[in-house]
């Protein structure tokens, strides 16, 4: 999903770095891709909005459209917006979905249903960083989503936060790549992960190495 994103961030860079070279020479070509930004800044969002529902809860949306990706008819040009401002309104209406599932299952009682994530080591581009002073541990329900808040030793003013999501399906995900397969018989041993750190950009600021300790069920 990530390098879908960062592909589609790359395209939509390329097309608005010709509108303006265009613009500085035709002053009519800047005004008339005007709405072709717009219809890119709309379609990007709704790529996102696409990548988190998959994530939290593993579907697909599919976009069905009969109008074109683009058009120098402004009426067309109107519909293609149109539609896009609806798939994005459907988009998050199952996000909202997903957001009341999640609340209801925070006051229910079902093991399956309550993950706690424990920190046990973390390693940043080959350097290892003291587990004292970390949040070391988060809980989270199926379908959330959550900013992990990680402080990088005792006096450093330096954090991390990492997002994660664990999907209804089952899946623990940490920027965006799957790292757990959460089931009843998974193993409560620490295991190492290895991650890319987005620190919410389109491109990597590092690895991490992570040592983690799953549990399901309260812990209180």
């Amino acid at each position: 999903m990530k390098n879908w994103q960062i592909w589609f961030v790359g395209c939509v860079s390329l097309l608005l770095f010709g509108c303006a070279t265009g613009g500085s020479s035709n002053q009519a070509n800047a005004i008339k891709a005007e709405p072709e930004k717009s219809r890119a800044q709309l379609q990007f969002q709704l790529g996102q909005l696409s990548d988190v529902v998959w994530l939290r809860t593993g579907d697909i949306i599919f976009v069905d459209s009969n109008l074109p990706l683009t058009s120098d008819n402004p009426i067309t040009q109107a519909n293609i917006k149109t539609d896009l401002r609806y798939q994005i309104h459907l988009a998050q209406k199952r996000l909202d979905e997903v957001n009341r599932r999640v609340q209801m299952r925070y006051q229910q009682d079902e093991v399956l249903d309550l993950l706690t994530i424990n920190l046990i080591g973390l390693e940043l581009n080959g350097t290892d960083f003291s587990i004292n002073y970390l949040e070391q541990s988060i809980v989270l329900v199926k379908g959330e989503m959550k900013v992990w808040n990680l402080a990088l030793g005792d006096n450093s003013q330096r954090s991390i936060k990492l997002v994660l999501v664990y999907s209804e399906t089952g899946e623990l995900f940490i920027e965006g790549q799957g790292v757990l397969t959460v089931s009843p018989w998974m193993s409560k041993e620490p295991f190492l992960t290895s991650v890319h750190w987005f620190e919410q950009s389109v491109r990597s600021q590092g690895r991490l190495n992570l040592t983690l300790q799953p549990s399901l069920g309260d812990q209180n």
